[in-house]
């Protein structure tokens, strides 16, 4: 009995075993990005993002139909937290190396400007991020919704067909 208990304590849980679809362990690496976000020192969060982009490359395909599906606009402006969207947006950069920009009708405030690279034709990325105050910027609603759509638009034409490219170097899609 006492072996049976420490077997199965050992044991992974089924989401993440041998026996489970690619679906099943990409929806459960995905599942831990909300804990991702608050649980552990530096250390211990790098480790768990490591992990779960493990999986996330070893099934791109499926990690961006269902990260694709998943993209939902959040709140716009100033967060000190990283809204689970924006860890979405990241995962998505990491796999194809894509990021896509849209233009807002919204009045941006300089620093909002800033943050979200606001460029000469009046595009802006879904966020942007402070690295020293470690705040979140999100776009306007408008452009939130247009690189959603750009997003499902690339996959439903490409996305089934691409060479990803499952970038481990934070710097390339982190900010």
């Amino acid at each position: 009995m006492l072996l049976l208990a420490s077997l199965l304590l050992l044991s992974p849980p089924p989401s993440w075993g041998g026996d489970s679809t690619p679906h099943e362990r990409v929806t459960a690496a995905l599942a831990r990005i909300p804990a991702h976000l608050t649980e552990g020192n530096a250390e211990e969060l790098e480790d768990s993002l490591t992990a779960i982009l493990g999986v996330l490359y070893q099934y791109p395909t499926v990690a961006a139909r269902l990260l694709t599906e998943r993209l939902e606009p959040a709140a716009r402006g100033k967060h000190r937290d990283h809204p689970v969207v924006v860890w979405y947006i990241r995962a998505l950069r990491s796999l194809t190396g894509l990021d896509f920009t849209a233009t807002t009708r919204a009045q941006l405030a300089d620093s909002e400007a800033e943050y979200l690279q606001r460029d000469s034709a009046g595009t802006v990325h879904f966020f942007g991020w402070h690295m020293a105050w470690d705040d979140t910027w999100l776009a306007p609603q408008d452009a939130q919704f247009a690189i959603i759509r750009q997003w499902r638009a690339w996959f439903a034409k490409r996305g089934r067909t691409f060479r990803y490219v499952n970038d481990p170097k934070h710097d390339h899609w982190y900010y």
